[in-house]
């Protein structure tokens, strides 16, 4: 029997306009109004999620802006910070948080290079 414990330690996205250099740091709080907490636990375990999630952002808040302030916001970064501890480890980053998500490609049989690999630490 395989057992893991993962546990979130931090969650935000940071959503960039580059055309307009505003910044938005998008919190829990910010997550919560757009998703509920189980989907929230389980994209800070699951890189795939966080990917969808930045992408189904990036559309909807491009929707909502167009709408607030009646012009277009085409040139959206979304990065994402997500550090979870695996099995009482230290935590660590799942998802490169210098990688713009809404560019990024997901392949589901090959490697993504914006999905940190696990650290070793000694003694294990």
């Amino acid at each position: 029997m395989k057992v893991q414990q993962r546990m979130d330690k931090e969650i935000s996205f940071l959503i960039k306009d580059k055309a307009g250099g505003e910044e938005i740091k998008a919190d829990y709080t910010f997550i919560n109004q757009k998703i509920n907490n189980l989907q929230i636990l389980n994209m800070s375990q699951s890189p795939v999620m966080a990917w969808q999630f930045a992408n189904w952002l990036e559309k909807r808040l491009n929707e909502e802006l167009r709408v607030q302030k009646n012009k277009s916001f085409e040139d959206l970064e979304i990065y994402c910070t997500i550090k979870t501890s695996f099995n009482g480890r230290p935590a660590q980053y799942i998802i490169d948080p210098s990688v713009d998500l809404t560019t990024a490609s997901y392949s589901p049989l090959g490697e993504n290079d914006w999905i940190m690999p696990l650290k070793e630490y000694p003694g294990e």
